[in-house]
């Protein structure tokens, strides 16, 4: 297995069962072909651009659904989000 995988499948932000969108909709393929292909050639060549490309993606997903929200201070795109920034710091 590629090692830029495994270093986003072993973490525990974006990794299996983390409940993120890296680990529920982007397949390994998937991942392999937005690092190696973009429209500019290859942008992620090791595991730790990986995992720092992964977090980002995911942030980034995170603050997308906040322009989305209804803006209670409930809605789960706002629990969600103020838990991922909570998971960050803690990792």
């Amino acid at each position: 297995m590629d090692k830029r995988i495994e270093a986003v499948r072993a973490s525990p932000l974006v990794g299996k069962n983390s409940q993120t969108s890296i680990d529920e909709c982007w397949s390994d393929q998937r991942l392999l072909s937005e690092w190696d292909n973009p429209p500019y050639g290859p942008t992620v060549e090791t595991p730790e651009e990986a995992l720092s490309w992964a977090i980002l993606q995911e942030s980034l997903s995170w603050e997308a659904a906040l322009n989305h929200r209804s803006g209670s201070n409930s809605d789960w795109q706002l629990v969600g989000y103020r838990a991922w920034k909570e998971k960050l710091l803690k990792h």
